[in-house]
């Protein structure tokens, strides 16, 4: 009997140790502009005609099925012992492909879900977020329209928040798709500071009512960490030095400053895709916080070397219409939280 007595005795300690000091969790976060994931139909009131069978490109159900294997084989291959909790998609068509690439080998059994929202973008650009539902609880989503000088929404990518409950928390992350560098880096520029200026209005905004929000900012920014959008409107610092308790900071910068980039032109990485937090993500003592520095994932599953370039890039799916069979121009970036 008092053997019995004993091993409930430790029993019950042992479980009010460990509620009375849970452990962490961590999440793996990754951003990914997948590159004109788009499906082979031809969707009405939409420019998507240069992606269908009989286009130019030549694009097929094969050619569709591998990029998603192919996706999907990076998105596992980050991190071998921890599957992504939340994964920003940029540059998708519609829900219909982000469902078929949870219909992957790698997704199929893992039950994540999807959040998004159709754009205003003329060609059907979208994005996305899969979650891990055990982990992120979706609670909400809001799709914000880019407005230019005069006050008029353009007719373009909207900036994408989706809300969800962490460890009884809120998290907010914001999936972004500025305005392309097409037509020049200096011609374009002034949408995407319009584009950044729309986002600090509403980070501002949740600031007003939460001063201690959890804040994420993910996607492809077309812009780096020192560009006037990111840097000065946005107000998202390169180093952990704060003019004010409502700067942002980028997890992504210390990549820029030694080079590297997710995106290559003419030989010349650009820093273009972006992982954005607000400072408490870098206080230990707050319920979620950011474990390390972003970082670049490339391996020979998503990059080529070339011979003009002398160097490994990624190994894009095409190059105007010549089909190259790669899974993306862009790598993907990724850091892991820490959630208490």
């Amino acid at each position: 009997m008092k053997k019995i007595s004993f091993f409930i005795a430790l029993f019950i300690l042992l479980n009010l140790s460990v509620n009375a000091f849970p452990c962490k969790k961590t999440l793996l976060v990754v951003s990914y502009n997948v590159e004109n994931l788009m499906d082979t139909l031809d969707t009405p009131l939409k420019s998507d005609q240069e992606f269908l069978p009989t286009s130019d490109k030549q694009w097929s159900t094969q050619r569709y099925f591998k990029k998603l294997n192919d996706i999907a084989a990076v998105i596992n291959d980050i991190d071998k012992k921890h599957f992504p909790d939340l994964i920003g998609l940029v540059e998708i068509e519609n829900k219909a492909v982000v469902e078929d690439l949870l219909k992957t080998h790698v997704f199929l059994t893992k039950g994540y879900k999807i959040s998004h929202r159709e754009t205003k973008d003329p060609r059907g650009i979208d994005l996305a977020l899969v979650y891990n539902p055990k982990i992120f609880d979706f609670y909400a989503d809001y799709q914000y329209d880019i407005f230019d000088s005069n006050g008029v929404a353009y007719n373009t990518r909207q900036i994408y928040l989706v809300k969800g409950i962490v460890e009884h928390d809120t998290l907010y992350v914001f999936l972004n798709h500025w305005k392309s560098r097409s037509g020049g880096q200096t011609e374009t520029q002034f949408k995407r500071i319009l584009a950044a200026k729309r986002l600090n209005e509403i980070i501002q905004y949740i600031f007003s009512y939460n001063p201690s929000a959890n804040i994420i900012c993910l996607g492809d920014f077309n812009d780096t960490p020192t560009d006037i959008s990111i840097n000065q409107t946005l107000n998202a610092s390169s180093d952990s030095i704060f003019a004010s308790d409502y700067e942002l900071f980028n997890l992504t910068a210390h990549l820029a400053k030694q080079n590297l980039g997710t995106y290559n032109y003419r030989g010349n990485w650009n820093m273009i895709d972006n992982i954005i937090v607000t400072q408490n993500f870098l206080n230990k003592k707050n319920t979620i916080y950011a474990k390390n520095t972003a970082q670049i994932y490339s391996s020979s599953l998503n990059s080529y070397y070339s011979d003009k370039l002398k160097l490994n890039v990624p190994n894009k799916t095409y190059g105007g219409d010549n089909y190259y069979g790669g899974v993306s121009d862009h790598y993907p970036i990724y850091c892991y939280l820490k959630v208490k």
